[in-house]
């Protein structure tokens, strides 16, 4: 500001003044203000705000410090990002600018040198920062935390190397976030309840063994190996997350975790150690992969099963014959050989939805197994697959599954009910001897599909089959009972479909079947057959009914298209008791009714114009007398009588055969052994061989004096008593 005569500098110099000897001069200066300029960064000053200059005076000072609440001050840095703790020197003179830097969630954090010393504050949440002032956080010191009674969640950073003894005890810690090599130590050290390990790729040998406090566990996603003893004696356990990608489990890893009650082991898994949940007695419900599940499983008594993955491994559960129910999770589309081969406590098993695929020897001796339901998605079940399973008692087979090997379900004595489609209901019928088969879906039942099923009682065939093949059911000797499902639309039914079912009662053949041929022959338990109202038969082929020895009535309904009945249709009915030909026949073959010894009545529906009834006879157009019965009075107007016409009626007595006749046929009144008398009109010029074969009782009186010529040589073959020239009484 100028010189100064006095030290006082209260005199200017007058530099104008002559100086005659040595002068002292004072200079006087005026000091310099420079701006100070403060960023809190959402921070704030407490209590008195601080000057915003300085002077040269001022060089050195410690910055002061701001606050932010929930936020560690890191330090104030200029504007070059360097760190500053003081003003500047005195030739750094100038306007300054600092901006003070907050490490969020680290309020109360007093970190030294890399080292977190002490913490001060009263937060209920802390974080440890990576870093602190541009260098990393590595430590937790001694007895850090000590004391931090307001403390309940803390968070470690994956840099630190080291924790101090004591560094948490005596905090109120509850939840700890810290990298899998440290959580554990922290847990022990707190009493945490949960932990959430943020990093990691194993879990080390007794890390949380014996935190009794613990309840909740979070594992990250790298883990791949839990170590031994990793959780032993955790007893208040109750929650842990195994990620995917976890894979090996090792010995006694939740030994003792009480209130652990279940857990999913996921399909990452492909080892698992001994004792691994030993003591864990409130464990119920558990999932886990095929790979590891057999092993599990022996060392602990589980309610409840889920397998997760998408295959069941071959020989996953063999031979193992403990008591456990499993459930099968929907992603598994595959179940290996020998799965659960010879699994003796296996008692009942859900199949997934999404199942394809049954492997050879799957369930074989599951010998407590009661119920098995296949999904609709199964394509394929392998060879043996079911074998010995005597608990079961029924099966259903989904309709996509076209084919099923015999010995699928071999040796399973007790099943009873098969369901299932036309293509393997068959072979299912004779592997298990069931006795009640209901055909599911299917057009079509193939050739010999149920041959000789002996212990088959009753058939169910669904509205969708058209066509029973070639001898389908043929010797199923107990079948009793064959019921079609309503609008059926079977037309075809092949030669001897339901032969020899000995055991069949009736049946009521469906309305859109055309032809029979062979198709009940020797049924011999059959005594009822009803064709519906509008039948569309219209052949009953040859020998339709041969040997129905029990068959007492057929019922043609209402508007029958019936028009043919073939050669020995209804043969050897000896108990058939009526005859109807319905309107529309045109064509009736050789012997039809030979032997049918019980009928007592013989019709023809009205207006049929080839056949027609007198008498209880049946008589062409032309007047040919077809078949005759016990009850029988052949009219006036016959002109001859058929081969085997009377054949084996054994309750005619009498007969007369009117004078109009002029031909019998061969064995016309064979075997009708009450017949005591018969008289052969004069005009009969023809007969047959072996007429009067087995009756036995008869006399013969013929109005010819002696045989014609166009009598049979053996006409009277078993030589019965002959009154030639018969003239009457």
């Amino acid at each position: 500001m100028g010189w100064y005569a006095d030290s006082g500098l209260t005199k200017p110099f007058d530099f104008s003044m002559k100086i005659l000897e040595d002068t002292r001069i004072y200079a006087k200066f005026d000091i310099n203000n420079y701006k100070v300029t403060y960023n809190l960064n959402s921070g704030k000053w407490s209590g008195t705000t601080p000057d915003n200059t300085w002077t040269v005076n001022d060089c050195g000072t410690t910055l002061p410090t701001p606050v932010r609440s929930g936020y560690l001050f890191e330090g104030w840095t200029d504007s070059y990002g360097n760190f500053v703790d003081k003003l500047p020197t005195s030739s750094n003179l100038g306007n300054v600018t600092y901006s003070a830097r907050w490490i969020e969630g680290a309020e109360g954090l007093v970190i030294k040198n890399g080292s977190v010393t002490d913490y001060n504050g009263t937060a209920t949440s802390v974080k440890v920062p990576d870093s602190f002032r541009n260098a990393p956080v590595t430590k937790i010191g001694n007895s850090a935390f000590s004391g931090a009674t307001s403390l309940q969640s803390i968070t470690l950073s994956e840099n630190i190397t080291s924790i101090g003894s004591n560094a948490f005890t005596g905090s109120n810690i509850k939840e700890v976030y810290a990298p899998s090599i440290w959580a554990g130590t922290v847990a022990k050290q707190t009493n945490a309840s949960t932990v959430v390990v943020t990093s990691g790729d194993t879990i080390g040998e007794s890390a949380f063994s014996g935190c009794t406090y613990l309840t909740s566990i979070t594992l990250p996603n790298e883990l791949t190996a839990i170590g031994d003893s990793a959780f032993n004696g955790c007893t208040g356990l109750e929650n842990v997350t195994l990620p995917n990608g976890l894979t090996t489990i090792k010995d006694s890893a939740f030994k003792g975790c009480t209130g652990l009650e279940s857990i999913i082991i996921p399909n990452s898994v492909i080892s698992v150690g001994n004792s691994l949940f030993t003591g864990c007695d409130n464990l119920t419900t558990i999932s886990m992969p095929s790979t590891c599940a057999l092993t599990i499983v022996k060392q602990l008594d589980v309610a409840d099963i889920t397998i997760t993955g998408d295959t069941i491994v071959n020989n996953a559960f063999q031979n193992y014959t403990g008591t456990f129910n499993i459930t099968l999770a929907d992603s598994i589309t595959s179940i290996g050989d020998y799965a659960f081969s010879g699994c003796s406590g296996l008692t009942e098993i859900i199949l997934p939805n999404n199942l394809q695929n049954i492997g050879d020897y799957a369930f074989e001796k599951c010998v407590n197994l009661t119920e098995i339901i296949l999904p609709n998605s199964i394509t394929e079940i392998g060879s043996y697959a079911f074998c010995d399973c005597v608990g079961l008692t029924s099966i259903s087979i989904p309709d996509k599954l076209t084919y099923i090997s015999q010995d699928t379900f071999t040796n399973c004595a007790n099943i009873e009910e098969v369901y299932a489609p036309a293509s393997c209901a068959g072979s299912l019928a004779k592997a298990t001897g069931a006795s009640v088969v209901i055909i599911t879906s299917g057009s079509e039942i193939y050739n010999y599909e149920f041959l000789e099923c002996v212990n088959l009682i009753s058939i169910m065939i669904p509205s969708s089959v058209t066509l029973i093949g070639l001898r389908a059911f043929y010797k199923c000797t107990a079948l009793e009972e064959v019921i079609f499902g309503e609008n059926s639309r079977l037309s075809t039914i092949q030669q001897g479909a339901f032969g020899e079912c000995s055991s069949l009662l009736s049946i009521k053949i469906p309305i859109g079947v055309t032809s029979t041929n062979y198709t009940f022959e020797e049924c011999s338990s059959l005594k009822s057959v009803i064709f519906e109202d509008n039948s569309q038969l219209k052949s009953i082929g040859e020998y339709t009914f041969k040997d129905c020895s029990s068959l007492i009535s057929v019922a043609f309904g209402n508007n029958s298209q019936l028009n043919s009945i073939g050669d020995y249709a209804f043969v050897n009915c000896s108990s058939l008791e009526s005859i109807k030909i319905p309107k529309n026949v045109t064509k009736i073959g050789d012997n039809v009714f030979k032997n049918c010894c019980e009928v007592e009545r013989i019709t023809v529906e009205e207006g049929n114009k080839n056949f027609k009834s007198e008498g209880n006879c049946l008589i062409f157009s032309n007047n040919y007398l077809i078949c005759g019965c016990k009850n029988s009075i052949i009219p006036s107007y016959v002109k001859g009588i058929a081969d085997w016409a009377f054949y084996n009626c054994s309750g005619l007595k009498s007969i007369k055969i009117p004078s109009g006749v002029t031909s019998i046929g061969d064995f016309a009144f064979m075997d009708c052994n009450s017949l005591i008398s018969i008289i052969i009109p004069r005009g009969v010029t023809t007969i047959g061989s072996n007429v009067f074969g087995g009756c036995s009782n008869i006399t013969i009186y013929a109005e010819v004096e002696s045989k014609p010529s166009g009598w049979n040589n053996l006409w009277n073959f078993n030589n019965r008593p002959v009154v030639w020239g018969y003239k009457g009484d």
